[in-house]
């Protein structure tokens, strides 16, 4: 299949579907001068459109641009009505739009509704959100028109409604608008598009390399200064609360001694960096030595890991801007400012296969340190050495020191975790370059989700150790009873959910009488289970997913019948409701769940006074400057929701909705630079996704995992407080002024769970 064009208008005579020649229908022909000139332009103060030439999409577009964000002020909803050429859309099941996004940043989304003459615009056809990628981001936007509403005639199209609401950054330029008939393919990019693309990487990639120079630069002269700089390489230290880039920007301190402190039964890591000096190091290895007190009480070897820090390439630009502090005066001295996101490689997957690497050029590499204290150990400080040695190389030690504290914590988590587990893929085809990858996913021998059921025990054992019990909160099959009482065994049991429930689709006798068919059956059916296992004191029963106030009458309903079939039972969900059941029709509903963002104190009291639970939940939402888990996020942020953040809120407990999109083709092996797939939901690169998978399907630990458990344990230290002091430890504002502000320093949230073990081993 061959393509040539200059502008839209030449798309006629495209061959398509097994060599016939058709012509391409376009819907909105920019390349003719007529249909620009009936298209609108506007110029207001808050955004403006017009038509205009995209060398990126090879002829005439539609410019969607924002010209002001939205401040709470401007129009909320700025729109357009664009003039189809085509207005008899019978025989076409799809709509495809090619949008070429040169905004700096991204954070909008565009949507669209399509109607003829007299029809009310909500009343047509919606499509889904487009999400703007920002920094030259590309869609192929494709509208399903067989979810046409009955109340548009797909004869009498008048015009395709554009808009966007709540506007931030977007330079949109839309082209094409291609009308397909079932079976009929996609049409080729546009070539000049993918030029451009590829001048973009380029000048990315060379503003990546000036950046990782400049802090390569700084730190051989701290190295220099304070006596790390070694022959053949310098070393760094980071705790592990940070992400250190390996070929971008970065800022560790020179490596002189490595201390850490942990309760007994508590995980705690640091990162030791290595960066080449004179030439490339070829097996490099970290290695612990014995640990032991003055009085000669040993640590056991078992207890120190050392591995390989891996890396993951983000290729697409998220929907989001990222975010770090600055100082200011305001109170806490910090500040939290947005940023354009930057692709490149981000410390993710944690070799756990290996402890040895190759480090080539400038790259500044990772070694993962982490140590678990045996529950039973002694309380002291154990002393011993780390050493670095590679192929030819003088090995070199510096000291290592891990205090134990005198305190214990607890194996199973000291409040509700609800996490589903269940990898699967998850790919789009209205994302060009993942309909291949999906094809080459399903076609591999060694897809992750194909191979992780081998070592399935492996993995439930696993996760487990990070306070996540492998369940769903969408559960809709009978419970794993086995597994669960072996967990409860050995204390590690979290909790779980008896089933997804929802609500009918109406409330006419024959939609209730199939509800109780299959939801309300199935619920029974766990509910006896779990019963009979003895297990119900670690249940609840989650359902009505993020669903708006119009149908609560209905969701009401659905409460009595989820209570009736299993009594006792605390019913969760992430519904709407903003009250958290004060006053509202879903009053009976046990836990509320507001994203972290959006969680209200004053409004979570009230309603633990009429006797709720209001945990809170993060997803894709909520956006920098807000906490949340996406790989390009600092690493701190995922210990303090879990931590420090959830103290402060007094959330009663913490629900995600999976930890397991592989969108990848094969599991990680080698490194420390690895094909891991960390695109997930959309365009967003690790959310609902905190896993990854080694060789044969293997469980890997990965730095989100790890700061993911670091925050509950730092929950467990606050628990114990409360218990010993009856008052929870104060969370200043150098820890959390809001939501949206916190600190972003390893040492000052580490000064702080210090204190509450100083106050704990008083």
């Amino acid at each position: 299949m061959r393509q040539a064009r200059a502008t839209w208008r030449m798309l006629v005579g495209v061959t398509l579907l097994c060599g016939a020649a058709e012509a391409v229908v376009v819907a909105i022909d920019f390349g003719r001068s007529e249909t620009r000139a009936a298209q609108p332009v506007l110029r207001a103060i808050s955004h403006e459109t017009e038509t205009a030439f995209c060398g990126e999409l090879d002829g005439w577009s539609f410019r969607y641009h924002i010209t002001k964000a939205w401040n709470g002020e401007l129009p909320g909803w700025p729109s357009v009505n664009l003039k189809p050429d085509v207005t008899d859309w019978r025989g076409y099941d799809r709509l495809v739009v090619d949008v070429c996004d040169k905004g700096e940043v991204g954070n909008d989304s565009l949507a669209l509704f399509v109607g003829g003459k007299g029809n009310r615009k909500r009343l047509g056809l919606r499509s889904e959100n487009l999400i703007l990628h920002g920094g030259g981001g590309f869609s192929r936007w494709v509208v399903d028109l067989r979810k046409m509403s009955d109340f548009t005639d797909p004869a009498r199209i008048d015009y395709v409604h554009l808009f966007s609401a709540r506007p931030c950054s977007a330079d949109a330029h839309l082209g094409n608008f291609l009308l397909l008939k079932p079976g009929e393919p996609l049409p080729p990019l546009p070539k000049a598009y993918d030029a451009w693309l590829e001048r973009r990487r380029l000048a990315r990639d060379q503003a990546c390399r000036v950046r990782h120079a400049k802090s390569c630069e700084a730190f051989r002269a701290i190295c220099e200064k304070a006596g790390a700089a070694f022959p053949r390489f310098y070393l760094g230290q980071a705790t592990g609360a940070e992400k250190v880039s390996p070929r971008d920007e970065f800022a560790v301190q020179a490596a002189s001694r490595v201390d850490l402190r942990l309760a007994r039964g508590e995980y705690e890591s640091a990162q030791l960096l290595v960066l080449p000096r004179g030439g490339d190091l070829t097996n490099v290895q970290v290695r612990a030595s014995a640990l032991v007190t003055e009085k000669g009480t040993v640590l056991p070897a078992e207890a120190v890991k050392t591995w390989v820090t891996g890396y993951v390439e983000t290729k697409w630009i998220p929907p989001n801007k990222r975010a770090h502090n600055v100082s200011t005066n305001l109170p806490g001295g910090y500040v939290r400012v947005l940023e354009q996101q930057r692709l490149g490689w981000y410390a993710e997957p944690i070799l756990s296969y290996t402890n040895a690497a190759d480090v080539v050029g400038d790259d500044l590499q990772s070694f993962w340190i982490r140590v678990q204290a045996p529950r039973d150990q002694e309380p002291g400080v154990y002393s011993g050495r780390l050493s670095v040695a590679a192929e030819g190389v003088a090995e070199v030690s510096l000291p290592f020191s891990v205090r134990v504290n005198s305190f214990t914590l607890s194996p199973g988590a000291p409040y509700p975790i609800a996490i589903a587990f269940f990898p699967a893929p998850r790919q789009y085809d209205d994302l060009p370059e993942t309909i291949d990858q999906a094809k080459r996913q399903r076609a591999s021998k060694d897809n992750p989700v194909k191979l992780w059921p081998k070592h399935a025990t492996e993995w439930i054992d696993f996760l487990a150790d990070y306070y996540i019990t492998a369940d769903s909160i969408y559960q809709r099959t009978i419970p794993d009873i086995a597994t669960f009482k072996r967990l409860e065994a050995q204390g590690r049991l979290g909790w779980v959910n008896v089933g997804y429930w929802d609500y009918p689709k109406s409330l006419s006798i024959l939609d209730k009488l199939a509800w109780r068919r299959t939801t309300g059956a199935r619920l029974r059916k766990s509910y006896a289970l779990l019963k009979e296992a003895g297990l119900l004191h670690r249940t609840y029963v989650y359902g009505c997913d993020e669903v708006k106030k119009e149908y609560f009458p209905l969701v009401q309903w659905a409460v009595a019948e989820v209570k009736e079939a299993c009594p006792g039972v605390p019913l969760v969900t992430t519904s709407y409701d903003t009250e958290y059941g004060v006053g509202t029709p879903l009053s009976g509903i046990d836990v509320f769940t507001p994203t972290t963002d959006r969680y209200d104190i004053g409004k979570a009291a009230r309603s633990r006074a009429e006797g709720h639970r209001v945990w809170w939940y993060s997803a894709c939402n909520p956006l920098p400057p807000y906490a949340n888990l996406f790989i390009e996020n600092q690493a701190i942020e995922q210990r303090l929701i879990m931590g420090a953040l959830c103290v402060k809120a007094q959330a009663d407990g913490y629900l995600y909705y999976n930890i397991s999109i592989w969108n990848a083709e094969h599991p990680v092996t080698g490194g420390p630079f690895t094909d891991w797939e960390p695109r997930t939901f959309r365009v967003w690169n690790g959310d609902g996704c905190w896993t990854s998978c080694g060789p044969d399907g293997i469980p890997l630990p990965t730095v989100r995992l790890e700061n993911f458990r670091e925050g509950v344990e730092d929950y467990q230290y606050a628990r114990l407080y409360f218990e010993k002091f009856g008052r929870w430890p104060e969370v200043g504002v150098d820890i959390v002024r809001d939501w949206a502000n916190f600190t972003d320093d390893p040492k000052v949230l580490r000064h702080w769970r210090d204190a509450i073990a100083d106050a704990l081993e008083k």
